[in-house]
């Protein structure tokens, strides 16, 4: 699947999959946060297994309805058979996604909740500047190195094309031809006249007209490849003011939050040491969400081309496998299993919190196939603010002008956003397309 293809969605298709995505993870926080509210319930490592066991079985069953290897064979065999990315890649995947959950809980413990959406909010920055380095950079060199050796390759073709036409030439109409193609190649017209008639001049005044047509050519598609790039360094550089409008928008509210909880005298000191550790582990957290992004993104959609159903599956597979390692080796796993026989509303409220996470991921999955990781990590930044602008409508708290400064800055930087992601995306990637059939044109 090329950039070009992968990029092409429409603003209508992605505000229909961001709302999705919204809605459902908010959802899934509504209905984790009543699991949390149950009387004696402090099983992570369980809720983590068994939502990881939940989702997979979920993926399961969609991946077997989409599958078009004969149904003839077992399920599990279909699977096997038609899976694009290695397994390797897969492992990596669910294991930082363990990590980023393990150190986000832990950095939840340490860190108070206004600290932790601070940090959190600058996770679509380390995403953009991860996805660039890691996909758009390579691109763009090596689609420079390409236009330049076809532009050698076709000045090499051409000496030799003018090199044979001037020795066919000489024979015919002397040493002045000669000149004239000579100078020609060089990028000079002749003005010297030549004692030959006009019917001869013109013949040769024709190649040089060939010539010029040629250099012509060359300085304009020079011109539309310096164009592009210039547009593309434009727009990247209005991709990166937009992350940073998100970021100080959601900093902005997060501030107006807190503001809010200290006038009410809820606050907590906190010591030096939790905070460094929290900060710290949080971190980490988000380089490994964006390792996530990237590894689905490049690794799976884009260089084996894997569904969504297979992507879907395989990581919440490896992550279950996380998940029942870590719940048994914590020695919980007794108590969890009690806990679950004793309260039997746990079971209800975590397949519908499992169904929610499952079609969560599913659109968010869509956006970074279709669009890339940088619109799903702004979609997601997002998602965190929405849950807390439905907590102040369900649970009616101050809202003042600070929320609302935040609140447009988010908006303002997505908008933007979207721009210049149209911008980049429509128009260059046709001149793009344009300029390689040109090039390939030139090297055939």
């Amino acid at each position: 699947m090329s950039e070009t293809q992968r990029q092409r969605g429409s603003t209508n298709r992605l505000l229909v999959l961001s709302i999705c995505v919204l809605l459902f993870h908010v959802l899934t926080s509504l209905v984790q946060e009543a699991v949390f509210y149950i009387p004696g319930f402090h099983h992570t490592l369980l809720l983590t297994f068994s939502q990881a066991l939940c989702v997979s079985c979920f993926a399961f069953v969609q991946l077997c309805r989409s599958l078009s290897v004969p149904s003839s064979s077992s399920p599990w065999r279909r699977i096997v058979d038609s899976r694009r990315v290695p397994l390797f890649t897969y492992f990596a995947i669910s294991l930082m996604n363990t990590t980023s959950v393990y150190l986000t809980n832990e950095a939840s413990r340490l860190l108070s909740f206004s600290t932790q959406v601070v940090f959190k909010s600058s996770k679509l920055l380390i995403v953009w500047l991860v996805r660039y380095v890691a996909i758009e950079l390579p691109a763009r060199l090596g689609m420079a190195r390409k236009a330049l050796k076809c532009a050698e390759h076709g000045a090499k073709t051409y000496r030799r094309s003018s090199h044979t036409e001037a020795l066919s030439a000489e024979k015919q109409c002397g040493h002045v031809s000669v000149k004239v193609l000579d100078s020609m190649v060089e990028g000079r017209v002749s003005t010297k006249e030549s004692p030959l008639g006009s019917a001869d001049i013109g013949g040769q005044i024709n190649n040089c007209d060939v010539a010029v047509n040629f250099s012509a050519g060359n300085n304009s598609n020079e011109t539309t490849v310096n164009g592009i790039v210039a547009m593309e360094n434009t727009q990247i550089v209005k991709e990166v003011l937009s992350c940073i409008i998100v970021v100080v928008g959601l900093l902005i509210f997060t501030y107006a939050t807190k503001e809010t909880h200290k006038k009410k005298g809820s606050l907590k000191e906190e010591g030096w040491w939790p905070v460094i550790s929290g900060v710290t582990g949080i971190l980490l957290a988000l380089l490994c969400d964006a390792l996530i992004y990237l590894g689905e993104e490049k690794y799976c959609f884009m260089k084996h081309n894997a569904s969504h159903e297979e992507v879907q599956f395989y990581i919440f597979l490896f992550s279950l496998i996380n998940g029942f390692f870590s719940l048994a080796l914590s020695g919980g796993f007794a108590d969890a299993v009690e806990f679950v026989s004793m309260h039997h509303v746990f079971i209800t409220l975590l397949l519908g919190c499992s169904f929610f996470s499952y079609s969560g991921t599913f659109f968010l999955l869509r956006i970074v196939s279709e669009y890339n990781s940088s619109t799903a990590a702004m979609v997601t930044s997002v998602r965190k603010m929405m849950t807390v602008l439905c907590s102040y409508i369900v649970y009616p708290k101050p809202f003042g002008f600070l929320h609302f400064v935040g609140v447009t800055f988010v908006m303002g930087g997505i908008w933007q956003y979207e721009e210049a992601r149209r911008m980049r995306n429509k128009p260059a990637e046709r001149n793009k397309a344009d300029t390689v059939n040109k090039e390939d044109e030139v090297c055939v």
